[in-house]
């Protein structure tokens, strides 16, 4: 019984630390990457994006719907850790 306390506790101690990126900043570009992808992934309205980091610079490119879908993809990459600067060139046009 306590070995499964400590367990759920490990557990709830490593979700609440954050995100851990690699020191080496490559490998940190590539996990922003992923981790804007999984974003976008989830979301329709984001299928026409494409995205690149490099030192912690993320470019936006693409087409959006609204000025509310581009502003909001905007949110989701300033949202993630690591992310220094975001450089939108996303498009607004209707499908």
């Amino acid at each position: 019984m306590r070995l499964m306390a400590a367990v759920l506790l490990g557990i709830a101690v490593a979700s609440c630390a954050g995100v851990r990126r690699s020191e080496d900043p490559v490998a940190r570009d590539r996990e922003v990457e992923r981790d804007i992808g999984w974003k976008y992934l989830a979301d329709d309205r984001f299928a026409r994006i494409q995205f690149s980091c490099r030192e912690g610079v993320v470019t936006l490119e693409g087409i959006v719907t609204t000025p509310s879908d581009r502003e909001e993809a905007e949110d989701i990459a300033r949202g993630i850790t690591s992310v220094r600067k975001v450089k939108s060139n996303l498009q607004v046009r209707s499908r």
